[in-house]
């Protein structure tokens, strides 16, 4: 299983406000690195990944990681593929995007503490 789908954890991208910006730009730039690798069927998780780069706002962030968790989530359906050991695919129904995370209570990204514990897992 590629390591972006651990790197693509939600958790990995909820840090520290002072962590945050460079959090976010070296787990986004290992993605885009691991995807360019795999080629034509991950160039959108590369193209995400590098939105999210460049990303400063908060808001930026979690659209861009939106735009990557669809990205990889439709490369690993394309491939017929699961996340990997002690992960699941969840999906916030406010906003129609999924995310992957590891096995446990749902941990949103897309609002923060506001709604952390909104959604579900797919089957």
């Amino acid at each position: 299983m590629p390591r972006w789908c651990s790197r693509a954890d939600s958790a990995a991208f909820s840090t520290t406000r002072d962590s945050a910006s460079y959090a976010v730009a070296t787990n986004a730039a290992a993605i885009d690195l691991e995807a360019t690798s795999l080629g034509k069927p991950a160039a959108k998780i590369s193209s995400a990944a590098k939105e999210m780069q460049k990303s400063a706002k908060i808001a930026d962030v979690r659209n861009a990681f939106g735009k990557l968790s669809e990205a990889l989530v439709g490369y690993l359906d394309a491939q017929k593929r699961k996340p990997g050991a002690g992960l699941k695919v969840a999906v916030c129904p406010m906003v129609d995007k999924p995310w992957i995370q590891k096995d446990g209570p749902i941990q949103n990204p897309y609002y923060g503490s506001e709604m952390l514990s909104c959604g579900s897992f797919k089957k």
